[in-house]
């Protein structure tokens, strides 16, 4: 029987996706930066780069309020050896005092990862884009 080593590895770095998201939304901080983020990991949002674990850190926790809810669409993962790229839609939903929900954000995911000795992948980079202006989506459903 013939192993398809694309298809597992794609399959790896989907679960790692949902894992990250799932952890992040239920503010399990521990868990996304040490499972799922190489030490290394660099992040670029709005322009600014966060570059390793503790600097992610200290961005995330300067978020205000309630977690909300990623949900993300199918990713698109292209595999090179033991690097891999994807590039994954999401609409970030929170909870607003009213106890309605409202879309806070709209953007793509464009991650790299890399995988290691053992075989394990781990993002090494996440750049965020926005397809909407934070502040021009409605508040009012």
């Amino acid at each position: 029987m013939t192993v398809d080593v694309t298809a597992s590895s794609v399959d790896q770095i989907r679960k790692l996706l949902a894992q990250w998201m799932q952890a992040d939304d239920s503010a399990r901080d521990d868990e996304w930066l040490e499972e799922c983020l190489d030490q290394n990991f660099s992040f670029t949002l709005r322009g600014q780069v966060f570059q390793g674990r503790a600097a992610v850190r200290e961005m995330n926790s300067t978020r205000h309020g309630a977690r909300g809810v990623h949900i993300l669409s199918e990713p698109v993962i292209d595999i090179d050896g033991d690097s891999a790229r994807s590039v994954t839609a999401f609409t970030y939903f929170t909870v607003k005092p009213d106890g309605e929900y409202a879309i806070a954000l709209v953007g793509t995911y464009d991650d790299k990862f890399l995988r290691d000795q053992a075989g394990r992948w781990w993002c090494v980079a996440r750049s965020t884009s926005h397809l909407v202006p934070r502040d021009s989506v409605r508040s009012d459903g």
